[in-house]
Parts: structure tokens; C-alpha cells; sequence
């Protein structure tokens, strides 16, 4: 620590304005003059919906720029796959970046090695682009840097037409796979509409029925007909009980006939419905079970077809593809380095420090004089 004022002392007026400010701006400046031009190429992309409207909604979420999330989630996840490991090795593939960025001349802080691992050409990769989506437009803006113009440029194309593509086989990605899961469901649900029919018909002809619950309530409609018949032929019987013998033949005619019909009623209604057997009651019962699952499963195809024209409707609508806005331009004069605002920076930095060197060394000399 005792060093220490002793340096401020030495290094004191002139020196100190040599050794901090004029060396290094000397050192910045060589340096600036042997930097490699970096250009710069932009294009402005984005996401476009085929079911989308050109008159959208008025809504409180468009006026703050929030207008629709959907397609402000896909620029996102663009703009994810434009820096992925996945979209450097196609940009790998077709621009080569070791030739791109290998020859930098002397400007050894931007130059690609060619021994650089996976990590290392992402990290580069990724120090080459610039991306900012603008919420107000719902836009992308894609900025590449090379060191000629016309690598700028072909590097822009390049991360459009694969973004494009990508986002292309996304979308119809997704649509099969909803048409698919459409299809699935719908022919799940015809096998077992098929499999209630034939149920039902086995059911059918097993028991040599039609509808049973139909033919039950014409058997019921039969009893009381016939016990209606029955109470008439009763009250006839009853009133030629009064002026005739008990052996007379129309008393007989009479009984006769009230014992068959009793007898016609008991038979029906033991076929209608009995302790034991195969009765009418249990196959209406059966077969309106098996119509039920039946008509349970018309409905359910009904649904599975409704949602397979839905799917099919919106797998065409809802296909997305990018649209480009401004194509990727062509740099006339070199956007970096920044020669004049890296010197103005670093002069008023060194000048700060300089001064602040000067002060205290100045209080440290009146310290000990």
C-alpha cells in the first residue's frame, strides 16, 4: 500500500496523461485501423396465419400491442430457432462459416478459429445475429453480420428460407397430427357403432323379434282389450243368469266363452311376463339396452365425423407460413466497427480516470509536503 502514492507521485502532469490517455487511444486507434468492416444486412419478417383475417378486432389488448399472442408466441419461438444448434448446422451446411468469418486479416478479437469446437461456433454463430421482435408490429427483425456485404446478405437469406421452411413443416406437422388423431377417434368410433349393430341383430334373430318393446305394448293393448271383453261378457253372462235356467244353452254358450277368454288372457299375459323363461318383458328390457348403446353410438360417430371435418377445416386454415416484410438489403458501407464512437467512449473514460488519478494524487502530494 505504501508503493502506491508513491506511483501516484511519480506518475504525475504529462506522464500520467501519456500512460493513460494518449498510449491507449494510440493502442485503440491501431487497432480500429486494422479492424476487419463488419456489414450488416436486415430483413424484417413475420408470422402469417392462413385463416387470418385482414380486419382485425378492435380490442384493448391490439391498442397496447398485445393484439394476437398466438402469433407473437410463434415469432418467439422463431427467433429461439434462429439461435439453436439446429439452424447453425443447416447455416453450417450452406454458408461455411469457417471461410466466412476465418479470414479477418488482423483482427484477431473477430476471427472464426478453425479449431473451434461446436460451442465455440455457436457462441459465434450466435454474437453474428441480432434479433428483436417488435410487439407494436408484431414483427421480426433479423440482422446478420459479415465481413463483405454480399456474405451479410447471403447469410440473411439463408436463416429465411430455412426459417420458412421450418416454420412450414411445423404447421402442417401439427395439422396431420390433429388429422390423424381425428381419423383415429372416428374410425374407433364406427367400430363400435358396427360392433352395437350386429348386437342387435344377433339379438334379433335370436329371439325372431323386430322391436320386442313395440310388440309388448301391442300385447298389452291386446290384454285389455280382451279383459274389457272379459268384463262385457261377465255382465252379459250375469243378466241371462236372471230370466233363464242354469242349464240353459245360451248360459252355457255364454260360460263357454268367458272361460276362453279368461283363459286367452292368462295365456298372453303369461307370455308378456312370467316368473321363468324367455318372456317378452326381458327381451323388451334386453333389446332396449342394446338399442340404447346402439343410439349411443350413432351419436358418438356423429361427433367423431363433426370433429373430422372441424380438423380438416382447420388444418388449412391453420396453417402458418412467414411472410417477409423487407428482404434481407445489401450494406453499401460497413456498420462496424464504430471507429468514431469507440474513440469519443473511450477518450472521455480515459480522461475521467486520468483526472481522478490527478486529484488524488494531488491531495496525496499537499499530504506530504
Amino acid at each position: 500500500m505504501s508503493d502506491t502514492p508513491a506511483l501516484l507521485l511519480h506518475l504525475r502532469g504529462k506522464s500520467l496523461t501519456l500512460w493513460l490517455v494518449v498510449l491507449p487511444l494510440a493502442l485503440l486507434g491501431v487497432y480500429l485501423l486494422l479492424a476487419q468492416p463488419r456489414y450488416v444486412s436486415e430483413s424484417r419478417i413475420v408470422v402469417k396465419q392462413a385463416g387470418q383475417t385482414g380486419n382485425a378486432e378492435l380490442t384493448l389488448g391490439s391498442l397496447i400491442g398485445n393484439g394476437n399472442s398466438a402469433l407473437r408466441d410463434d415469432a418467439m419461438l422463431l427467433q429461439e430457432y434462429l439461435l439453436s444448434p439446429d439452424m447453425l448446422y443447416l447455416v453450417h451446411r450452406q454458408f461455411n462459416l469457417h471461410h466466412a468469418f476465418g479470414a479477418a486479416g488482423m483482427d484477431w478479437f473477430y476471427q472464426l478459429p478453425a479449431d473451434a469446437s461446436r460451442e465455440q461456433l455457436l457462441d459465434y454463430y450466435r454474437h453474428r445475429l441480432s434479433l428483436r421482435f417488435d410487439d407494436k408490429t408484431g414483427m421480426l427483425v433479423v440482422r446478420s453480420e459479415g465481413f463483405t456485404p454480399d456474405a451479410a446478405q447471403r447469410l440473411n437469406q439463408i436463416l429465411l428460407k430455412e426459417s420458412g421452411r421450418f416454420l412450414n413443416e411445423l404447421s402442417h406437422k401439427i395439422a396431420r397430427e390433429e388429422m390423424q388423431f381425428a381419423r383415429q377417434e372416428t374410425d374407433h368410433a364406427y367400430l363400435a357403432l358396427s360392433q352395437a349393430r350386429e348386437r342387435l341383430l344377433r339379438f334379433q334373430n335370436q329371439h325372431r323379434v323386430i322391436n320386442p318393446v313395440e310388440q309388448g305394448l301391442a300385447a298389452s293393448r291386446m290384454i285389455a282389450e280382451m279383459e274389457t271383453r272379459q268384463a262385457q261378457q261377465e255382465a252379459e253372462l250375469d243378466n241371462l243368469q236372471r230370466y233363464l235356467q242354469a242349464d240353459a244353452p245360451q248360459i252355457e254358450a255364454a260360460r263357454h266363452t268367458l272361460g276362453a277368454l279368461k283363459q286367452q288372457i292368462e295365456k298372453e299375459k303369461a307370455k308378456l311376463s312370467a316368473p321363468s323363461g324367455d318372456r317378452l318383458n326381458r327381451t323388451a328390457a334386453e333389446y332396449a339396452e342394446l338399442k340404447g348403446r346402439l343410439d349411443f353410438a350413432a351419436d358418438l360417430y356423429k361427433l367423431a365425423l363433426n370433429s373430422l371435418e372441424k380438423a380438416r377445416v382447420d388444418s388449412g386454415r391453420n396453417i402458418k407460413s412467414l411472410a417477409v416484410i423487407a428482404a434481407p438489403s445489401l450494406a453499401e458501407e460497413a456498420e462496424y466497427p464504430q471507429r468514431g464512437w469507440w474513440l469519443i467512449s473511450a477518450a472521455v473514460v480515459l480522461l475521467l480516470l486520468c483526472g481522478t488519478l490527478k486529484l488524488a494524487s494531488a491531495i496525496i502530494e499537499d499530504h506530504y509536503t
